[in-house]
């Protein structure tokens, strides 16, 4: 009789349904994943390219002949963040010299200015300062 009955528990054991894991608290659960706005093209006073690395091109070529860029040849230079809202990029022209260029974003909107010694890269008449909106 008694093996009837224990017989009678594993199988009804075996038959019922797993009880399930109470639901996580809602504080406890992941928090959605954060959506990278920087890459994309931008165009305005310049072209401004920043892919998904945060690497950035700068293309600046006016109509009164100013023409200069940035990481065009390497596919991006590599910046630094500095916030949420702002890369920099910092270049040694020559090792004595240093170019920065920083870049604030407003929405769709980047506002990039430089500092330092950048003639070279896009000679004395021209410089990287301007406002782009994203195109793509």
């Amino acid at each position: 009789m008694k093996r009837l009955a224990l017989l009678s528990l594993c199988l009804l054991a075996a038959c019922s349904k797993p009880k399930e894991a109470p639901a996580p608290e809602p504080s406890a659960m992941a928090p959605p994943p954060v959506q990278d706005t920087w890459p994309g093209k931008y165009s305005g006073d310049l072209i401004v390219r920043i892919d998904a690395a945060h690497k950035v091109t700068l293309i600046e070529a006016a109509t009164d002949g100013c023409a200069g860029d940035l990481g065009v040849v390497e596919g991006g230079l590599v910046s630094t963040p500095l916030s949420e809202n702002e890369l920099q990029l910092i270049l040694h022209p020559e090792p004595a010299l240093t170019c920065t260029i920083n870049i604030r974003k407003s929405g769709d909107t980047l506002t990039v200015v430089e500092a330092g010694d950048c003639d070279a890269y896009h000679g004395k008449t021209c410089s990287f300062n301007g406002t782009v909106t994203r195109t793509k």
